[in-house]
């Protein structure tokens, strides 16, 4: 795993968790990168949706599509390609 992929998968999740907290939906939900991140990375995003459920669930907060997308490319990087 390389450790700038990680530094920066975790500085994402600290500051959406700051989003979640205070409930700000961020992102422009850009369909196209949404369709390329779960066609290119399906297993990534498939965490990535088990993610949103579990936020959605917990703190009743609708990730935006292009938080989907960040995470999605985060979980990636970390996965190692």
């Amino acid at each position: 795993m390389n450790d700038t992929s990680y530094h920066r998968f975790v500085t994402h999740v600290q500051y959406f968790a700051q989003r979640v907290v205070n409930g700000l939906v961020q992102g422009t939900n850009d369909a196209f990168l949404f369709e390329q991140v779960q066609q290119n990375y399906p297993q990534a995003f498939a965490c990535t949706k088990k993610i949103k459920t579990y936020i959605r669930e917990a703190y009743d907060f609708e990730m935006s599509k292009d938080e989907q997308v960040y995470l999605t490319i985060h979980i990636q990087r970390l996965k190692g390609h």
